[in-house]
């Protein structure tokens, strides 16, 4: 081999060692830079999670802080709700006790009125019936019961040998009395059928005791010419009955009256 060709050679090797310490170089260069690198991205990353962290705990906390504070928002207007809920209730309560109240009001007023329109037309009703009960007692059955006390008073007292006597002529009397009411005051006793017969027969008893007197017989009654012309005590005696009873009645009608007058409605 030539000197040139072994100069070229060697030349060639020379190349190759310096390009391959060359690639070795820029090898071991940008592995350090790429080291370099991981490290300051390694870095940065730690960097950037500590400042995401750090965003996320402010976030958290921000968002905490807006919780509680919405959280606290919410409780104020639940309070403010229920106690507006509540003055509402109260309110309504109130307002129907109220009305229950003025109804109760109004119903115990209506009762009070009722109580006393009723009152008062019994008042007036009882009033009206002793009203007519006086008249039936002052103006016909006390005045005929009366009258028939004194013709039984005096015929007791009275004999044969009296007969025509100033006793007979006030006897006479007392009857004409009765005869006079009966036709003046009948309509008082609202006599039944079987009334009404008595009083048919004690007219004829009278009005024939009458005439034997006008025509001078004295010594004789009615009973004595016809028995059915004789006097009917019975007819007195119905009288009396009548009388007690309706004077009974009017006595109760009387305390009830007192009694009605004395109710307060209130």
């Amino acid at each position: 081999m030539s000197k040139n060709a072994k100069n070229s050679l060697w030349l060639l090797i020379v190349d190759k060692l310096i390009i391959a310490g060359i690639l070795v170089l820029g090898v071991a260069y940008f592995d350090g830079k790429l080291i370099k690198l991981d490290s300051a991205l390694s870095e940065n990353r730690e960097i950037r999670l500590e400042e995401f962290r750090s965003q996320l705990e402010r976030e958290r906390e921000r968002n905490l802080e807006k919780f509680k504070h919405t959280l606290t928002e919410i409780r104020d207007e639940n309070k403010s709700n229920r106690a507006l809920h509540q003055q509402t209730f109260d309110h309504a309560f109130q307002s129907q006790q109220r009305l229950i109240k003025f109804q109760q009001s109004k119903e115990l007023e209506t009762l009070k009125e009722k109580n006393k329109f009723e009152n008062d037309i019994s008042i007036i009703k009882i009033e009206k019936q002793l009203a007519y009960l006086e008249k039936q007692l002052s103006e016909f059955y006390w005045p005929v019961r009366v009258r028939f006390e004194k013709n039984n008073a005096i015929w007791y007292m009275m004999s044969k040998r009296q007969i025509g006597g100033v006793l007979d002529s006030i006897v006479l009397a007392n009857h004409l009395e009765i005869l006079d009411i009966l036709e003046n005051k009948l309509h008082l006793a609202a006599p039944d059928k079987d009334l009404e017969t008595r009083i048919g027969n004690y007219i004829n008893h009278v009005e024939i005791f009458r005439a034997m007197r006008l025509s001078g017989n004295t010594k004789e009654y009615p009973g004595d010419i016809n028995s059915s012309f004789d006097y009917n005590e019975q007819f007195s005696q119905q009288v009396k009955n009548q009388c007690d009873s309706l004077q009974a009645y009017y006595n109760r009608l009387i305390l009830e009256h007192q009694s009605l007058m004395h109710i307060d409605p209130n």
